[in-house]
């Protein structure tokens, strides 16, 4: 059990005093944002905790509500690739479902033309979130002050 990287941990806003509510990422040792930029999977030492706070903060959907507040990828930014996401994704099978009726065919499709662009959609917006704090980070340690 690492207990001082489990002290870190949070999920989402941990809201039990406004003080918390409203931590920022510079509320937290700078160890936890390079943790959470670089997608570290041990915190705790338990395997169930860890994982939840993997996915909590990697998840498309759940990481809107319960990602680390320090996490780089911030909330708001998550739900907008979210949005974007989300209707990259609802139109384009809308449209295949009426006009492809072979559901073989039509997987097929749905795969090529909308599954695989989304997740490289996702994964460079993603990347582009986070790039800035990581070329900040790289500022701040090679031209201190």
């Amino acid at each position: 059990w690492n207990s001082k990287s489990a002290q870190a941990m949070r999920f989402g806003c941990d809201c039990r005093t406004w003080a918390e509510m409203v931590m920022q990422s510079g509320d937290f040792p700078e160890q936890v944002v390079q943790d959470l930029m670089k997608h570290r999977c041990y915190w705790s030492g338990e395997p169930a905790l860890d994982y939840c706070f993997h996915v909590a903060n990697e998840h498309s959907f759940l990481g809107v509500l319960l990602a680390h507040p320090a996490n780089p990828y911030e909330k708001y930014e998550r739900f907008l690739v979210l949005v974007i996401v989300a209707i990259l994704i609802v139109f384009p099978v809308a449209a295949l479902t009426a006009a492809v009726h072979n559901s073989v065919v039509r997987g097929i499709v749905v795969l090529i033309l909308v599954t695989a662009p989304r997740n490289l959609l996702r994964l460079y917006l993603k990347r582009i979130v986070i790039a800035d704090d990581e070329i900040m980070q790289w500022e701040h340690q090679h031209h201190p002050g």
